[in-house]
């Protein structure tokens, strides 16, 4: 879609080695899901999930850039049908950008829209929206094969999932970011953190 992008992108996530992150000099930053809430500020938010969506206010949103989201989100259903992103936002605060793909739970894909096959997580959407859109070079914050969630987001609203799951989501990423030439990195400790936490 867009020729390869110069800056490296920050992929925030909920997991143990989520910290807060004020500032990333030289770094485009993409959160995901309620992880935004680690961001100062994000170029993109991403979100694959009813609930999820719903679990954001407007002062989460505002934090974002653009907002990056299915046509019909997975998840919760209304009357047998996938929800438009529409029905599960109010109102986007002034100035947020919304990017639209498909997923694959949807069955009645739109066309104009990109798909990427089928994702098993919000992570994987990122990477492959991110992808599409001409970045390569890629570090992670709370995106970790052990699995389990930050102190940040204890007692939040997660779906159980077995400690495998975890892992199997981190080599998925990992491989669609190789396999398009790109590379992963994790930034998973405060030292790498301490330049990036002034702004």
């Amino acid at each position: 879609m867009d020729g390869q992008r110069v800056n490296p992108i920050l992929l925030v996530g909920k997991g143990p080695t989520a910290r807060p992150v004020a500032a990333v000099p030289g770094f485009e930053i993409a959160a995901l899901n309620a992880a935004i809430r680690l961001c100062k500020r994000a170029d993109y938010l991403f979100v694959n999930d009813t609930s999820a969506l719903q679990d954001l206010n407007s002062d989460d949103l505002a934090r974002a850039a653009t907002l990056v989201l299915p046509a019909r989100l997975h998840g919760d259903t209304r009357g047998g049908r996938l929800l438009d992103w529409r029905d599960c936002v109010d109102g986007l605060p002034d100035g947020v950008r919304v990017e639209l793909f498909e997923l694959h739970t949807n069955p009645r894909r739109d066309p104009r829209l990109p798909y990427f096959g089928r994702m098993l997580s919000v992570g994987e959407s990122a990477a492959a929206w991110l992808l599409a859109h001409g970045y390569r070079q890629f570090f992670t914050l709370g995106i970790d094969a052990s699995g389990g969630y930050s102190p940040y987001f204890e007692g939040g609203p997660h779906v159980a999932k077995p400690a495998s799951w975890f892992g199997e989501n981190c080599r998925r990423i990992h491989h669609r970011i190789e396999t398009a030439g790109g590379t992963m990195e994790a930034m998973n400790t405060l030292t790498c953190l301490s330049d990036f936490n002034h702004g």
